[in-house]
Formats: C-alpha cells, sequence, structure tokens
C-alpha cells in the first residue's frame, strides 16, 4: 500500500538527505528522490526481521510516498497494521531532525 505524509514545507528532497545523513543505520540513499528504511520486527521467540521499504519525495517536493508491500515482511507480522507501524517510525524520525516539517491536528 502506498501511503503519504505531508510537510508543511517543499523540503521533501532535502529532508530524505538529511534522514540518510543523520540515521545511516535506518535509511540508505539510492537518488536524489528515493531513499530505502530499514524497518525491525522481532517474532515470539526474539529473532530478528529487517524489511526494506521504498521512500520518495513526490514531484511537488512537499509530501513523501512510502510503499509498503506486506508480502515482503514475515507471515507472524503480516496481520499487523504495516502501513501505521511505518508511517509512525518515518514520522518519528523525522521529528528528531525538525518537529516543524509534520504538522500535526
Amino acid at each position: 500500500m502506498i501511503n503519504r505524509v505531508e510537510l508543511t514545507r517543499k523540503e521533501a528532497r532535502e529532508l530524505l538527505f538529511k534522514l540518510c545523513e543523520k540515521f545511516p543505520w535506518r535509511f540508505t540513499f539510492i537518488t536524489k528522490e528515493d531513499i530505502s528504511m530499514r524497518v525491525n520486527l522481532y517474532d515470539d521467540v526474539g529473532l530478528e526481521y529487517n524489511v526494506w521499504v521504498a521512500v520518495h519525495a513526490n514531484k511537488d517536493n512537499r509530501s513523501v510516498s512510502i510503499y509498503v508491500n506486506k508480502k515482503e515482511f514475515p507471515p507472524f507480522a503480516r496481520s499487523y497494521d504495516l502501513d501505521l507501524i511505518v508511517v509512525d517510525m518515518f514520522k518519528g524520525y523525522v521529528e528528531q531532525l525538525d518537529k516543524s516539517l509534520l504538522d500535526y491536528p
């Protein structure tokens, strides 16, 4: 599923670059408009699963699209609300950089 995160300013591309710079263990730079975000999940036994999701800066440079493919996640996690988990994780890292980029109601 494709999730869109709106920003308050036209800084989506700059945001992706800053995320890769500040959190290299979580974000990997691909192109000037695309990065990968690593999502860590743990099963009941404590085994760690790493899944990469694509993050793309849209043409308007004011929003970011996050592509979550449930088929890439381990079977135990597919029943979770993965879209919400991934978007909240992304927003958490954006808040650490600049809280004013996100507009909360």
